[in-house]
């Protein structure tokens, strides 16, 4: 596996985004359609027996995997560049200059540890359904969370520390990271 961090090329970026947004839209199609929640369900159950409309059946799908497809690019090129401004406040703590061939191997191992923890998340949120655990419990949110955290930052620690051959900062990029991310399930959890 420490090979493989270090010598991660722009295909294996391409891989990790396809295979992250596959596995999404998998997700996707199988909360909404497939096991959808109660309040999903009986909205949709309500507009489609207000309207006899075939065509509505239709816009009513094609919006909701518009909706998943835009919030997923969105939601990945937000989180990916949140990150990478962590990565700066990094640099300024470790008094670091960046510099744009590092730049660019952070942001591809952001983007591949993304894309990889987004698979580990799509399966665990399609197991959970299947055993009709309830998606919004609090249980299902700190554990996924968490074991969440973990993959990604793993993942970014190694890559940083592997790929952009920056040790201290990988350590104080995943400390930081962990930290953050375990206040917000904390806070969440507790609102």
């Amino acid at each position: 596996m420490t090979k493989w961090l270090a010598k991660a090329k722009a295909a294996d970026t391409r891989m990790a985004l396809i295979i992250y947004y596959l596995f999404a839209l998998l997700d996707v199609y199988f909360v909404m359609f497939l096991f959808p929640p109660k309040g999903v369900k009986t909205a949709v159950q309500q507009t489609l027996i207000n309207s006899d409309s075939t065509g509505l059946h239709i816009f009513t799908g094609a919006t909701a995997i518009i909706g998943g497809v835009v919030t997923l690019v969105v939601g990945l090129f937000i989180t990916v560049y949140l990150e990478f401004i962590l990565y700066y406040i990094v640099l300024t703590i470790t008094k670091t200059q960046a510099n744009p061939t590092t730049n660019k191997l952070i942001k591809r191992g952001l983007y591949i540890s993304y894309g990889i923890s987004g698979v580990v998340d799509a399966i665990i949120t399609m197991g959970t359904v299947l055993l009709k655990v309830p998606l919004t419990s609090t249980p299902y949110f700190i554990v996924s969370g968490c074991f969440d955290t973990v993959v990604t930052y793993g993942l970014i620690y190694g890559f940083i520390k592997y790929l952009a051959k920056q040790p201290k900062q990988a350590t104080w990029f995943a400390s930081i990271g962990v930290v953050l991310n375990i206040g917000y399930l904390i806070v969440r959890a507790i609102i």
